[in-house]
């Protein structure tokens, strides 16, 4: 065969495309590092834009927890104030509102008294309530919500129809002098017995509504 090229010899055009093809693929690699490099560089954006968003957002929900928690301080500050509040003539022991009776009456007088003032004869049912309101009583005597039982008199029952369970007799206390002493009072000694229809003063006690 002729040789058209001369004295060109075919191995330089050999060399010259696999050249070719490696300029080529240096410049692909170096295209895809660079749309890699822009494909990071926009991710890092978003993610900053996000991160700027939600730092934003979580600002806006510290103040208003700031907000809110000085609401709360308010209606707790505004809430115990309520629970402390007593009608005019009581007074706030312990947790709950007690009226101390300036004129006797008698047993029935009295609880029916306490019923009409929206409270109850007291019910003294635990050592601390006794000794939070000892030295309001230690100068007179008081009638309680404290009874027998009907059937049985050496039972002994609170007027919401509870068994006593912490007790506090003056010593000697229950006797039932007569036969007679079916309520109870509460003295600077103890509780005694005595006849319902002895007139005497008496606590009122309305429990706080919170």
């Amino acid at each position: 065969m002729e040789n058209i090229y001369g004295n060109v010899d075919v191995t330089d055009f050999t060399a010259s495309g696999e050249m070719s093809g490696f300029k080529n693929s240096i410049t692909n690699s170096i295209q895809q590092d660079f749309n890699t490099s822009v494909e990071i560089k926009e991710m890092k954006n978003y993610f900053m834009e996000k991160e700027q968003i939600v730092s934003k957002q979580l600002e806006t929900v510290m103040k208003e927890k700031v907000v809110l928690m000085d609401k709360i301080k308010k209606l707790s500050n505004n809430l115990a104030s309520f629970c402390m509040s007593c009608p005019i003539g009581w007074k706030f022991i312990g947790s709950s509102c007690y009226f101390f009776s300036a004129i006797v009456k008698k047993w029935e007088e009295a609880r029916d008294d306490c019923d009409i003032r929206n409270s109850r004869l007291l019910i003294i049912d635990d050592k601390k309530k006794s000794s939070d309101l000892k030295s309001h009583y230690k100068k007179s005597r008081y009638w309680i919500g404290l009874r027998s039982d009907d059937k049985d008199p050496a039972v002994w029952k609170w007027l919401d129809g509870t068994n006593l369970g912490f007790k506090n007799w003056k010593s000697g206390e229950p006797n039932n002098y007569g036969g007679k002493e079916h309520c109870g009072e509460i003295v600077s000694e103890g509780w005694n017995d005595a006849p319902c229809d002895f007139a005497t003063y008496y606590i009122c006690e309305r429990l706080s509504p919170c």
